[in-house]
């Protein structure tokens, strides 16, 4: 249950194995904003080049991990404290700088 559990990268979803004949079937299940974070970390993967659902230390899981907090909180009524705020602005605009610098090279190529 990466619900109540969520993975260190922000990864949130509850998985179930369900057996249908004779085969293990896993069934993924997550809001409309679980699965919008999900995309968007396998979409910095693509440019990237980097697994950021899995656990890691690098910006771009440092974003996805607060922003993933910041759904988290919502959901509860609350918010981030102000800490996490402006890691939140810095790590967005370390990310940015590294998208950006990778399509390029991308259109240069």
């Amino acid at each position: 249950d990466y619900v109540v559990s969520p993975r260190r990268s922000g990864y949130r979803a509850l998985h179930l194995e369900l057996e249908r004949n004779g085969r293990t079937i896993e069934v993924q299940l997550r809001t409309a904003v679980m699965h919008k974070w999900a995309e968007t970390a396998e979409a910095m993967g693509d440019i990237l080049g980097l697994n950021f659902k899995w656990d890691g230390d690098t910006s771009v899981h440092g974003l996805l991990r607060l922003v993933s907090k910041a759904q988290q909180a919502e959901e509860r009524g609350s918010s981030l404290d102000e800490h996490e705020i402006g890691q939140l602005i810095l790590l967005t605009e370390e990310v940015t700088g590294l998208l950006k610098q990778r399509l390029e090279e991308g259109k240069q190529s």
